[in-house]
């Protein structure tokens, strides 16, 4: 018998663990190899991108967690409709708080920066939720997590009629999420730079 997975939002004691979970669900990653190819100075300042994810997501409570018995197994990081990533004022400056000596530390810097502002000007006006980060512990992947995670925004967007859009770095990710009806939109790159694939989904009719 498969193990139960329960999915609520988070508790504010718990962002340190869900932190920890997607830097490593994302090790191995094509865009974070890229970034710092030296694996450890990579594991050193990849919380860093995280925490300015969750806490900027924190903020508006659609931060889910994904535990299995008492252990937290999975992330899901949502901004809701109407609230875009951040590009200027006090939420810019809190995450670049965190995410500053990530990117600072790249060797590949110049392009990183290149790449989220090609990624920011892309990203859609239109009301809509938007799933920051994905990610499920590698000791619990292929368990059925991220679709549990998945499912009460996609039910609720539906309920909405909204449509719901997310990036991703992998290409292998594209057949998963085409699964709950999303559909590949742009490639988005600079010179020098790794692919990143935009997805929509739009709401059943």
């Amino acid at each position: 018998m498969s193990p139960t997975i329960e999915v609520r939002r988070h508790r504010d004691d718990e962002l340190s663990t869900l932190i920890a979970v997607a830097t490593r669900a994302f090790w191995d990653d094509p865009l974070f190899n890229f970034f710092s190819p030296d694996l450890l100075r990579q594991h050193r300042s990849m919380p860093g991108f995280f925490a300015a994810a969750v806490y900027d997501c924190a903020r508006y409570g659609e931060v889910w967690t994904a535990t299995i018995g008492e252990t937290i197994v999975g992330v899901a990081m949502w901004l809701p409709p109407g609230v875009h990533p951040p590009t200027g004022g006090l939420r810019a400056v809190r995450q670049m708080r965190h995410a500053t000596p990530t990117i600072a530390r790249s060797p590949q810097r110049v392009t990183a920066i290149k790449l989220m502002n090609e990624i920011t000007r892309h990203h859609p006006t239109e009301p809509h939720w938007y799933l920051e980060v994905l990610a499920t512990d590698p000791k619990f992947q292929a368990r059925g997590v991220g679709k549990a995670l998945l499912a009460p925004i996609l039910d609720r967007a539906d309920t909405e009629g909204l449509s719901v859009y997310l990036e991703t770095q992998k290409e292998s990710n594209l057949a998963y999420y085409q699964r709950f009806r999303f559909e590949v939109g742009e490639t988005l790159r600079v010179a020098g730079s790794p692919p990143v694939w935009t997805m929509i989904r739009q709401p059943h009719s």
